[in-house]
């Protein structure tokens, strides 16, 4: 499977009033139910998928800077969470079961887990995160979901220092994930994403690398 990361203030410095290399029929589905910074995050994510254009599933999660998006031949899903710790603790309640906390798992590392394994079954946040579990410690290592609806599934969690990502997929085994950086650029009044050609170093590559201790290596 892969893992594909775009730098989302790098397409705000390139889109400019350039729209998405998207149908229109597409940018018309997503304006109407977004608008604002939303609404350029759906974009972003539509034309990346878009991009990568491979078969199999695929799911992308954003925060306030990076676009990541999974692609596999199973069903998969990915979060990336930038919100503060504290903040998360506020309300960890809602996603937390009674002592999930105290097993040191911070909070923006179990609430990323859990929205990927939701997401990767189909359930999404309405199948409530609270009795979401695995059978070990996900920050640590490929950790099966315990979960009715989550039978099969694999789920592991990275933390990035200023976020952490989660990545969830079925399988039986941990996966071989390799990551992929992709650049922003316009032209002709429309913007898209191309696989990165320039030199490691800038924030996206040093996310893709962080990544690539899901265990696999860079494309």
């Amino acid at each position: 499977m892969a893992v594909h990361v775009v730098s989302l203030r790098d397409l705000d410095r390139v889109r400019g009033d350039a729209e998405p290399a998207l149908p229109a029929a597409d940018r018309a589905a997503i304006a109407r139910r977004t608008h604002g910074r939303r609404r350029v995050q759906a974009q972003a994510a539509r034309v990346l998928a878009t991009a990568v254009a491979a078969p199999g599933s695929v799911n992308a999660s954003h925060d306030q800077d990076f676009l990541v998006l999974a692609q596999s031949p199973v069903a998969c899903g990915v979060d990336v969470e930038d919100a503060a710790e504290d903040e998360l603790l506020e309300v960890a309640d809602r996603f937390c079961a009674e002592g999930e906390l105290r097993e040191r798992i911070p909070a923006r590392g179990l609430w990323a887990a859990k929205e990927s394994a939701a997401k990767a079954c189909g359930r999404g946040l309405r199948a409530g995160l609270r009795t979401i579990r695995f059978d070990g410690d996900p920050t640590a290592t490929w950790s099966a979901v315990d979960w009715p609806f989550g039978s099969g599934f694999l789920t592991r969690v990275l933390d990035l220092g200023d976020r952490h990502c989660a990545l969830t997929v079925r399988a039986a085994t941990p996966p071989r994930v390799r990551t992929r950086v992709w650049t922003p650029t316009a032209s002709g009044g429309r913007w898209t994403f191309v696989p990165a050609t320039r030199p490691a170093g800038d924030p996206a590559h040093e996310v893709a690398a962080a990544l690539s201790a899901f265990g696999g290596g860079r494309g």
